[in-house]
């Protein structure tokens, strides 16, 4: 063994799950950028029905590479679900194909993980591609409006210990494979968008803890076409995803004695994102989501009763009212900045007002 090749990284306990769609040569850089972070005991990439050719190259570049290719565009959730499932490992980092792990990220993860038996996700701190050094996710705080407050997003990354949060991003993290299976996976019905914080969420309520590691950097280049924050215009599909599985959320984690106590913010909040969405040009977008999320609600309703059964962490100790975290492209709308800070002061002052009366 030469002395290169003694300073690789050998991650056993770890199998590496590629998220793919039609990225394109893209694909490609991913697993190079993988297999650049050390030896695991399997890189699996797993793609949702791409039709650009990216998974047969990859197997032709890479035999060693295990691909698997999803007979449809299934969503994030299930080529996550496949590839934590059919791995043999105790952890299992999923990334997505536009998302890339600095050198010594991973072992940061892990020994966060590791020194807790309780934790089930490690995240990374999340950059902006083309803004390197300034954060766009690093783990979040509970809201109980459904959106969790982003720690130090827009703001410089700045290196320090891990931190226990209540919801690690998706598009990249360590999960202990038997925890997330246990609790379900990734729920498919959500397709994209705040699957991750249902699937913190539920493990939260299970007892399981969630670390981000700041010092584990990651950069996102946000690649996924008509779904991705990449300009200021915020994306019909995106109103809707948004609109359906912010309710599919609510319904499907928070005790009903929470809803009904915060039903005058919750409406507020709803009357606000349709504003939101009627500024955007899209408030039929808005409206199609939510009927989406009428016609899901009794399997919404068998998956909290099988979530109550198992519960170990009730809404008072989860339910919070930090700062609500707005996206550029949100606060580029007229007049967006003034209602938002409006709506956050409200919903703050109601929650205090209500503290103590959740179960």
């Amino acid at each position: 063994m030469t002395d290169t090749d003694a300073r690789i990284a050998t991650f056993d306990d770890v199998t590496v799950v590629i998220v793919s769609y039609q990225a394109g040569d893209g694909l490609l850089a991913s697993v190079r950028a993988v297999q650049d972070l050390g030896e695991f005991a399997a890189v699996h990439v797993v793609d949702s029905g791409s039709t650009d050719g990216s998974p047969d190259r990859v197997r032709e570049a890479h035999p060693d590479v295990r691909v698997t290719r999803l007979d449809s565009n299934r969503g994030p959730c299930a080529t996550r679900n496949r590839g934590i499932s059919e791995a043999a490992t105790p952890l299992v980092l999923c990334i997505d194909d536009d998302t890339r792990l600095d050198s010594g990220g991973l072992a940061r993860l892990r020994d966060a993980i590791v020194a807790d038996e309780a934790r089930a996700l490690a995240g990374p701190c999340v950059c902006f591609g083309d803004r390197p050094d300034i954060v766009q996710y690093e783990g979040g705080v509970c809201h109980y409006a459904g959106l969790p407050h982003i720690r130090r997003h827009e703001e410089p990354a700045v290196a320090g210990p891990p931190v226990e949060v209540d919801v690690v991003t998706s598009g990249c993290l360590l999960a202990r494979r038997d925890a997330v299976l246990a609790a379900g996976g990734f729920d498919e019905s959500y397709f994209y968008l705040m699957e991750d914080v249902d699937l913190s969420l539920r493990l939260r309520i299970r007892g399981h803890r969630l670390v981000v590691v700041p010092e584990a950097r990651c950069w996102n280049a946000g690649a996924s076409e008509g779904l991705s924050l990449r300009t200021t215009a915020y994306p019909s599909r995106r109103v809707y995803l948004h609109a359906r599985n912010r309710w599919l959320m609510l319904f499907g984690a928070w005790e009903w004695w929470s809803l009904v106590v915060a039903w005058a913010p919750l409406l507020l909040f709803e009357c606000a994102w349709f504003a939101f969405a009627a500024l955007s040009g899209h408030p039929f977008a808005y409206v199609r989501g939510k009927l989406a999320a009428l016609v899901r609600l009794p399997a919404v309703i068998a998956s909290r009763a099988r979530l109550r059964g198992v519960r170990v962490v009730r809404d008072h100790e989860l339910l919070k009212a930090p700062p609500l975290t707005f996206t550029r492209a949100a606060l580029a709308q007229p007049a967006a900045g003034r209602m938002a800070r409006l709506l956050d002061h409200l919903m703050r002052l109601y929650h205090t007002m209500i503290r103590g009366v959740s179960p």
